[in-house]
């Protein structure tokens, strides 16, 4: 896991010194979670805690049409209501951005696809192993409040989106698939370099 983030930091870092990159911090809130396991058949939902990330992205401009990068999201470890222990999933992901200026705000229709690496402590896992899959996120969201420093534009965006996160549990030849559903809310700031 520590060689993907490394990797991962490392692209980001390297595509940052392109002409017309920009960077963007996002932090956000997730709520209606859903945590639904199916295994031979059988399947179960279980409602998910408020929980908390923070994503990284870089993203190039195509013209003024759309913007594609790269990103990762971390989220802090979050339980469901009715079991013990914790989970979390870190989807790292490439992002497509769609504007419409409307100056002097933007609206945004965005999309994400990626891999999500899969995570738990003991009370959530016991002795499975945990294994990742698919992410994707769809949404929009509305920048605002831009200005310029040191000759570098900059803006605030809120952006909801509605996410999945696709992993599995293994035990004794046994797979059990999961997947956690959430609505996402995030307050961010873009930077342009």
């Amino acid at each position: 896991m520590k060689k993907s983030f490394v990797a991962l930091i490392l692209i980001l870092v390297a595509l940052s010194v392109f002409a017309e990159v920009k960077s963007r911090a996002r932090v956000g809130l997730q709520f209606l979670g859903k945590h639904k396991v199916s295994i031979l058949g059988i399947s179960g939902t279980a409602d998910v805690n408020v929980g908390f990330s923070f994503s990284p992205e870089l993203l190039y401009a195509f013209r003024d049409n759309f913007e594609v990068g790269i990103g990762f999201e971390y989220q802090i470890g979050r339980s469901q209501t009715e079991f013990p222990g914790d989970f979390h999933f870190v989807p790292l992901y490439g992002i497509v951005i769609l504007p419409l200026d409307l100056d002097p705000i933007t609206l945004f229709i965005t999309g994400r696809v990626g891999y999500s690496l899969f995570f738990g402590d003991y009370n959530y896992t016991g002795i499975a192993s945990l294994n990742g899959g698919l992410y994707f996120a769809a949404g929009g969201g509305i920048s605002f409040l831009t200005f310029i420093i040191a000759d570098k534009p900059r803006s605030i965006f809120l952006e909801s989106t509605y996410s999945q996160n696709y992993g599995s549990a293994s035990y004794a030849g046994f797979t059990a698939n999961v997947i956690y559903s959430k609505i996402d809310v995030f307050l961010g700031v873009e930077v342009g370099f």
